[in-house]
């Protein structure tokens, strides 16, 4: 993982064994269920900005309010926070999707 992306994911560069990787999840919202990400990331990062996306079928990568929503935000106690956010569009509505972070300097 390359070291700007560990720090803004709340890991230590220097320490192998220290890696926060995302994890796909399914949470319910609004009486459905909907396809998430779960991520650790470091409060008030100042070198990098992380950006959910998602995408029908891997060609269009879409982010933003209209497209996925901060579903549960935890302080871990530590300069980092847990973060859920999910896609919008129930799963039952969709044929399917990806997604990811996409995490750049600022």
């Amino acid at each position: 993982m390359a070291n700007m992306v560990e720090s803004a994911l709340g890991s230590n560069p220097s320490d192998a064994s220290d890696a926060h990787w995302p994890v796909a999840a399914a949470v319910e919202a609004e009486g459905s269920r909907h396809f998430a990400i779960r991520y650790v990331r470091r409060k008030n990062d100042t070198a990098a900005s992380i950006v959910v996306e998602f995408s029908g079928e891997l060609g269009t990568w879409q982010s933003g309010p209209a497209h996925t929503t901060v579903h549960a935000v935890t302080d871990n106690s530590d300069g980092s926070e847990t973060v859920v956010e999910r896609v919008n569009a129930p799963m039952d509505q969709a044929t399917g999707g990806f997604i990811r972070l996409k995490i750049f300097p600022k």
